[in-house]
This record gives C-alpha cells, structure tokens and sequence, in this order.
C-alpha cells in the first residue's frame, strides 16, 4: 500500500497537489495574519492623516470667520460710512454719568435710533450675531437682540452690574478683539472689543459680539463620515477647566474625554487618539477625538474578510491542481492554430477566444497586434484627412483658456471687492457663455448665438470696469439666422479692451455692427481707445489665432482688416461667406 502511494505521488497530477498544497496553503494563511495586521494599522494611520487634514482645513476656515467677526467689530465702532460716526460713539461712552441722567427722552430716541441704523449697515446676517452690547463704566449701555422679539434699548445709569469678567478680557487683549467661549449647552460665544479715547486713547467702554456656536459648524469640513470620531472647538484661554464651544461626531462622554486630555490623565492607549491645533486668531484650540474601538470593529471586518478570502483560494488552489493539465494544453492548442492560420492566409483575422492566463495573456495580444496591422492601412488613410480638423482643434483650443482665465480674473475681482450679487451675475453669463462655446461640438454656430456670446462677455467685461466702459451692438436682422465660425468676434473684443480701452485714460467704447453685403457676412468691431502701431496686433496671440482660423475654414482669401492708429482707437473688420458649406464640417443643428 505504501509503495503504491508513493508512486502516485511520482506522477505529476500529484505532485502538483502535494506542492500546491505545501507551498500554497501556507503562504495564504500567512497572508492573511499579516493582511490584518497591516490593514488595522495603514486604517488608522489613514483615519488620522485625513482628520489632520480636516482640522488643518478647519482652522483655516475658521481663521477666515474670525477675521470677518473682528473687521465688523471694528467697523461698527470705526467705521465713517454710516449714518453715526466713530467719534460720536466714543463720546458717548466717555460722558459722565450726570449726562445721561439729563437726556431728553428725544435725545435718548434719537440715539437708540443711529446705534439702530448703524447695526443693520455694518453687522452680516451671515455672521449669526445673537445679540450686541455697547457699554461703558459711567451708565451707557445700548443692546440689541436678533432672534428675539426684544427690542433695543438704552440703559441709563450706573446702577446696573457690568457683564461677569467681560471687561476684564477687553482690558487684557490690549486693544485687540478678544474671543470667550461659553459652554456648548448655551450655544454662544462673545467678540469682545475695548473701546478707546481716540485723543488720549484711555478706554471708555468696550462692544460685546455674542455670537450663535453654530456659525462654526458652517465652515466644519463635510464629506467625511463622523463614525467614531468628533471634532470639538475649545476655549483654553481663560483658565480653569477648558470651554467646548462646539462640537461635531459621535464620540459619546466627548467632554470628558477632551477634559481628561487637557488634564494630562488621558492615555492614548485605553482607545483615543486626539489630535490638535490653536487658531491663530481667536486662540482656540480645534481637536479631533477619533475612538480606537469603533475603528477596530472596521479593521476586524476586514481581517474576517481576509480568512475567508484565503479559504476560498485553498479550495481554489485544489482544483487548479487537478485541471492544470488540461487549463495549460488548451489554450497551447488555441495559440497554434491561431499563428497557423495568419502564416498561411496573411490577413486572417482570428476569431479565436484566449483565457485569462499567462498563455492567454500572450494569444491576446498576438491577436491586438494582427488586428492593428489591418486596421492600419485604413488608420493611415483617416489620420491624413483628418489632420486638418486636428490643427483647427488645436488652434481654437488657444483662445478658450485665455478667454476664461480673463473672465474668472474679474469674477475674483468682484468678490474681493464684496459685491457677492454682481459675481453671480457674472458667474452665470460665464455660463451661458460657455453653454454657447461648447455649441454641442460643432465648429459653426449661428450669427445670433454668436451675438449673444459676446454680448454676454461685454456684460462680464462691464460689470468689472463700470462707467469706464460702454458698449453698442447693432447687427442687421437678417443675418441672425446665417451661420458663421463660432468664437470670432468675442476675441477682438476681448483684445479691444485690454490693449485698446483699459490704457485709455476716461470712458472708452465698443461697437460692433454687422450686415450682409455681396454675399458676405461683414462684421466692424471699433473702439475708441488708444490705438496702435501698424502690424502691431501680429505680436500677439489673440487676433493672431483668429485670423488662423479664419483662413484654415474659409481658405486664405478671407482675412482680418486692421487699421488703428495711436491715440485714435482701432478698427476691425471681418468678412466671412454668407450660406458657405465648409468640408468636413457639421452644421446640423
């Protein structure tokens, strides 16, 4: 019985199974304690790099946000452009109680109404301000609520208790804005600002901010699923025990957790792992408390994963085994018939189906290449005629970057100039711009898409330069429907403006006409700017690639016409064929 059995294992069928299974099964069930290991720790690692991301972003944001709480502070207290000035609030905080005690309840009306008017000038809704308090040691104190049906008042005398440590905080920011954290539960937190004698610069009062906590939540990075994990914003600044301001996630016991952390008794290995970062601004901190178990149910998934993954492979491993013969003989015979045939007929074209193997692997790309050497003749054939196409792609491809990199330069403008409605404007005329360029894919479009392209890019263009530019469109009615290249005339313009009118110094002007004539669509693109040398406009790039394209289109009997001189303005002419069939190209709308 013995000798038999060792002759079986003499054959290569079992052979194969006695090696696979030495040198197969082992090797897998290694690989699956180290596919643990190396997952549960590559899943925290990944966590905590895109939490430390996330705070890194956060604090950022919040930067931002504080800085806007600390400029409408200041504007409020400063700020010349509305109805009360900064110097009559300062004399207000600075007068002796007996002043107040003697206001008119007209006087009194009166100021309650220009705090009131300044308030709504100066104060974002976007910044979610609870309630404001102006306040002084000598009997002023003007308050106004916005969530509530309170309305605001004037507090006068000196019989009434200052805000618990709030001017202290004031005092000690040296005159800079100051940030307190309430307790989350409160849902607020206060910028205070000390209000200074601006002759003598002795302080006289200070403003009181407080602010809704949610507000923080709007710049809290989002994508991430908060499974076991939170992020937190804590006041540490004033002492004693750390104020959560706010906080976002599912970490049950979060504030005990980040007490323990600031108390020095939290131990990173009972499962926590917190990261954290101090806003530069306000001085708080940004944390992330990430809970080690709630990863590791994640982890042992994928290690469970993993050992049933290598069970499989075990019995897959078996059956190759006993198959391997026939798997390799096969797809052998497949490969030979195949190279048989293309040595005999040249242009055969193998119908044959190759596995999944290295042999497979071979006869797929055996039949890739004899099935590329017969498609290249007729390749050869369609890159010549569409080689013209390419170069049109390629020079039209010019202009669409130069266009749009100019338009979301003024749409940046716009927005740092805090006009927040005109960039939407502009944003959505860059769109229908862009809905017009694209056209569906085809190169030609009709005059009166083309008109309102360019209309809409002078809208963009005089929206950024105001009073400084204006513009005249008159094309005749009965070319609207004529078809024409597209992205013809918004170049030129584009080029009138920058080189033409933005060095003029006033108001400058384009106009552009159009009408038929002899068969042609004849556009006059003018301006009134400051003009140029002849061959001038050959040195750049715009007017350049649309006389390009122009003549690759057309043919090079159709041109650009350019007369300018300096200091009198430009003009340009363009005449392309009316009803003109170009080859090649797709005009079907």
């Amino acid at each position: 019985m013995e000798k038999r059995k060792f002759v079986k294992f003499k054959t290569i069928r079992g052979r194969l199974l006695c090696y696979m299974a030495l040198l197969g099964i082992l090797p897998l069930l290694l690989l699956g304690i180290i596919s643990y290991h190396v997952s549960r720790t590559l899943t925290m690692q990944q966590v905590v790099k895109i939490h430390e991301y996330n705070i890194e972003s956060y604090d950022k944001n919040l930067t931002v946000l504080f800085e806007n709480i600390r400029h409408s502070a200041r504007d409020f207290i400063y700020d010349s452009a509305s109805d009360i000035r900064a110097d009559s609030i300062v004399m207000l905080l600075g007068k002796d109680p007996s002043y107040f005690s003697e206001l008119s309840a007209y006087r009194q009306h009166e100021i309650l109404e220009e705090l009131d008017k300044k308030t709504l000038s100066v104060i974002p809704e976007s910044l979610m301000v609870n309630r404001l308090v102006l306040d002084n040691q000598n009997g002023f104190r003007y308050t106004k609520s916005y969530v509530v049906s309170e309305e605001p008042a004037l507090y006068l005398g000196t019989d009434r208790p200052l805000e618990e440590g709030v001017y202290e905080a004031a005092q000690a920011a040296n005159g800079k804005e100051c940030f307190l954290g309430r307790s989350e539960e409160a849902g607020l937190f206060d910028c205070v600002k000390m209000i200074y004698n601006l002759r003598n610069f002795a302080p006289v009062g200070y403003l009181t901010m407080t602010i809704d906590s949610g507000l923080l939540g709007t710049v809290l990075p989002t994508g991430e699923e908060l499974e076991g994990s939170s992020y937190a914003v804590v006041d540490s600044t004033a002492g004693g025990e750390p104020r959560v301001v706010f906080s976002a996630g599912t970490v049950e016991n979060l504030k005990g957790v980040i007490g323990d952390y600031y108390r020095g008794g939290l131990d990173m290995r009972d499962g926590w792992q917190v990261g954290k970062m101090t806003n530069s601004v306000s001085g708080w901190d940004i944390l992330y408390v990430l809970d080690k178990d709630v990863l590791a149910v994640s982890s042992n998934v994928i290690g469970m994963a993993t050992l049933g993954i290598c069970l499989v492979l075990v019995v897959i491993v078996g059956l190759i085994g006993v198959l391997l013969t026939h798997i390799i003989n096969r797809p052998l015979d497949k490969l030979g018939n195949a190279i048989r045939q293309v040595d005999e007929q040249g242009d055969y074209k193998i119908t044959e189906e190759f596995g999944e193997d290295e042999i497979g692997q071979i006869g797929r790309r055996f039949k890739r290449m004899v099935e590329q050497n017969l498609a290249l003749k007729d390749s050869l054939y369609e890159t010549g005629m569409r080689q013209k196409e390419a170069q049109l792609q390629a020079l039209q491809a010019q202009i669409n970057p130069h266009f749009l990199y100019n338009t979301l330069d003024s749409i940046y403008l716009m927005t740092q100039m805090g006009r927040p409605k005109e960039a939407g404007d502009m944003t959505l005329a860059l769109s229908e711009i862009f809905k017009l360029s694209l056209n569906h894919g085809r190169e030609f479009t009709k005059v009166k898409e083309e008109v309102s392209h360019v209309t809409n890019y002078l809208y963009i263009q005089k929206m950024r330069y105001g009073e400084k530019l204006n513009f005249l469109i008159d094309v005749a009615d009965d070319m609207m429907e004529e078809r024409m290249l597209k992205l013809i005339l918004q170049p030129i313009v584009e080029n009138a403006i920058y080189h033409g009118l933005e060095p003029k110094l006033g108001q400058g002007t384009v106009r552009i006409s159009g009408r038929m004539a002899d068969g042609e669509l004849i556009f006059e693109i003018e301006d009134n700017g400051v003009g140029m040398e002849k061959d001038d406009w050959k040195k750049g790039y715009g007017l350049t690639n649309v006389r390009q394209r122009i003549q690759l289109y057309y043919g090079v009997t159709y041109d650009l016409e350019v007369e300018s001189r300096p200091g009198e303005g430009t003009r340009i002419t363009v005449r392309l064929p009316a009803g003109v069939q170009t080859a090649g190209m797709r005009w079907e709308d």
